[in-house]
């Protein structure tokens, strides 16, 4: 029968940590930009497999006493080395978890790049939210935790000076998740950008791409894109593009009842839109709701959140328009108390969509949240 004694597994880590950047017994030598580190191979190995793959190879580095490091940050390969010793770390910076969370992902960490990970998630603020997007596009991964963030904060991010410090692949993300901000306001915050950044032309269209123009007045496009950086004939052949792609269903599950696309509540609602950022307040007590998106768009499914009908006998009816002239009925349920209501539906070109209480009465109806997309069915069936 084996036993243990806590006492002495903790000594026993506390004296192994202690090897770390002590030159006792050391028998390799880490270097980063000329800084030295001592370091013990058999200690690398068994807790890194990283360094093991190296060791174990025919490379030169298998045998050799000084193991040269490039484009590694000596703070946060120094914390990395931490945790390989002493298997413990204190985040105080995020830069500093953000490059040990790049390290730790190369050295294959997996425990070390969750707690990195986690920490930088807890941390996201208004401060360091465009360092931490630079870093989660180098890395090609998806940060839900810092997309909500952006999607609460996006106004603030937009107007922030660091905006301008993005890299082209964090503007083309910002600008792809980002819903509860306005065209204009997405526009504006990419000229801005264009200005600081014009090493990246070559990339200003493409970005340009991601920024629904079609809803917007021409007139007001060319007063915010200046010529030199976009033409004219530019601006409307994206515009004219994009509008394309709207009817004919290219954009898919994407809710476009949403300021991004230029989408307001012009009837029934205090707010212009839905969405977090705007809608602080439900619709209460409203006989209908119009919701003008702004442009055309193919849609067959819509989603509302607590449509409630009060009376017993009401009903809810969905009306679509693409003049706000001749309407067709899509919906007309029985009323319904679910938190979460779906409405599926034949593909319409929609621009106006109306909600309303209907029979016997125009019945009063309660609102939350309201979505609309296109999706294409053959992938849900």
């Amino acid at each position: 029968m084996s036993t243990s004694d806590k006492s002495g597994v903790a000594q026993l880590a506390k004296e192994i940590g202690g090897l770390y950047l002590s030159n006792d017994f050391s028998d390799v030598t880490i270097v980063i930009d000329g800084t030295e580190l001592p370091a013990h191979r058999m200690i690398l190995s068994q807790r890194c497999p990283y360094f093991k793959t190296m060791f174990a190879s025919r490379m030169i580095e298998s045998t050799s006493k000084r193991i040269e490091l490039r484009e590694t940050p000596i703070n946060g390969f120094k914390s990395v080395l931490q945790w390989i010793y002493a298997g413990e770390i204190e985040f105080r910076q995020v830069d500093t978890a953000l490059e040990v969370h790049r390290l730790s992902n190369m050295y294959e960490l997996l425990e070390l790049e969750k707690l990195a990970f986690r920490y930088i998630e807890d941390n996201c603020d208004m401060d360091n939210i465009c360092l931490i997007l630079n870093s989660a596009t180098i890395l090609s991964i998806s940060w839900s935790l810092i997309y909500d963030f952006m999607e609460s904060y996006g106004s603030d991010i937009l107007a922030c000076e660091a905006f301008l410090s993005l890299s082209k692949d964090a503007v083309n993300a910002v600008l792809r998740k980002m819903g509860d901000v306005t065209n204009i306001e997405m526009l504006e915050a990419f000229v801005r950008w264009m200005k600081a950044n014009p090493d990246q032309s070559e990339h200003f269209l493409d970005l340009l791409k991601q920024i629904p123009l079609n809803s917007i007045n021409f007139g007001e496009l060319l007063s915010i894109v200046p010529a030199e950086l976009i033409s004219a004939n530019v601006l409307a052949d994206v515009a004219r593009e994009q509008q394309i792609m709207n009817e004919n269903g290219s954009v898919i599950s994407v809710n476009v009842a949403a300021p991004k696309y230029g989408a307001k509540v012009i009837a029934g609602s205090k707010t212009a839109f839905f969405s977090e950022r705007f809608f602080d307040e439900s619709v209460y007590d409203a006989e209908e709701v119009v919701i003008d998106l702004g442009q055309r768009f193919k849609l067959n499914s819509l989603f509302a959140e607590r449509v409630i009908v009060y009376s017993e006998t009401g009903r809810i009816a969905i009306y679509v328009s693409e003049d706000d002239i001749n309407w067709t009925c899509v919906v007309n349920h029985k009323r319904l108390d679910k938190r979460y209501n779906d409405y599926d539906f034949g593909e319409h070109v929609v621009r106006f969509i109306r909600i309303c209480g209907t029979v016997p009465l125009n019945d009063l109806i309660e609102l939350h949240l309201f979505t609309a997309s296109y999706v294409d069915m053959e992938t849900v069936r």
